[in-house]
């Protein structure tokens, strides 16, 4: 177990790279530079070519990588172009944020998904499967965008029951709209894979035995049924987890939400490279380790899991 956790730990050198390079690459390419966000129609030449040469501006591409590097060896993710303060400051005054809404969306997709999933399993080819089918499905065709539009118009401004953007003196009422936005559109996904998942573990022979026992169906379902098919719906829900701390820009746009999706939005507006190269690498880190956290979690989800490990350590140690 030791030997694969230093694995992965070792694993994220090269993806840190690759990530860092092609995120400076596109910054690179993209027209402009962070000088047509600092009013330089105020400068004359010698102060704009001043401040070019200050920020390193002038230096070839490699060369700007390579100082970047160079700092992110030491653990510095560099400085902001525009305001001169820390990317990691930045990033996790920001950070608390994007979780937040993260856990939110998640715990909003799982608490329809389950559902939906264990009951279209239960009542597979039924009228209310298809039906729990169809409804799981319209989360993944809605844009975000548009059901966050909606939400807005209707819970915040019609109704008046949610804030439509960040309330600090209210974060958690802030929270449902953009948090039913984002889990909404993993709720297909999860569904079908928990039916799956369930379909496969009804099945066996145990289950049979447990039924003939005299165990209460609804004991056999959740307590037996369940546990057995959570491998699954732990790494789909582990997966989407990190891929609303990777993806959740749009969310955070509609709802005005200050996480680090918009905080990475407008610094690639304003084109404030270290601010977006930096953010993007500690959220492809924190993706990592939590991926990682998901695999390890499954030993403890599936003794069989645990055994093997057990076992390798066993032969190992024979010879």
């Amino acid at each position: 177990m030791y030997r694969y956790i230093l694995k992965r730990i070792l694993l994220l050198i090269p993806v840190i790279i690759g990530v860092s390079f092609l995120v400076f690459t596109v910054m690179n390419l993209a027209a402009g530079d962070v000088t047509s966000a600092m009013g330089v129609d105020e400068m004359d030449p010698e102060q704009l070519e001043a401040l070019r040469e200050r920020l390193g501006l002038n230096d070839p591409f490699i060369v700007r990588y390579g100082k970047y590097m160079l700092g992110l060896l030491r653990g510095d993710l560099g400085v902001s172009y525009l305001t001169g303060k820390p990317v990691m400051a930045s990033f996790l005054e920001k950070f608390p944020n994007t979780m937040l809404l993260a856990a939110g969306a998640t715990l909003i997709n799982l608490l329809i998904s389950l559902p939906l999933g264990i009951f279209s399993a239960t009542h597979r080819g039924s009228f209310w499967d298809n039906s729990a089918m169809v409804l799981a499905l319209l989360g993944l065709s809605i844009p975000n965008f548009w059901l966050g539009l909606m939400l807005i118009i209707g819970c915040s401004l019609k109704l008046g029951w949610f804030p439509s953007g960040y309330s600090e003196e209210a974060i958690l009422l802030s929270l449902v709209l953009p948090a039913i936005t984002l889990g909404t559109s993993h709720t297909a996904s999860m569904t079908r894979t928990t039916r799956s998942a369930m379909l496969d573990v009804i099945r066996q022979d145990y289950l049979r035995t447990a039924r003939a026992k005299g165990v209460p169906e609804r004991k056999v379902i959740n307590k037996h049924a369940l546990r057995n098919a959570l491998i699954p719906v732990i790494t789909v829900a582990g997966g989407q987890f990190a891929g609303s701390l990777g993806g959740s820009v749009i969310t955070e746009s509609v709802f005005s939400w200050p996480g680090v999706g918009r905080l990475i939005l407008d610094s690639i507006n304003s084109r404030d490279t270290p601010v977006v190269v930096g953010c993007i690498i500690m959220k492809t880190i924190i993706i990592c380790v939590i991926l990682l956290i998901i695999d390890i979690a499954y030993a403890y989800v599936d003794p069989r899991i645990k055994s093997q490990y057990s076992r390798g350590r066993r032969k190992k140690s024979e010879n």
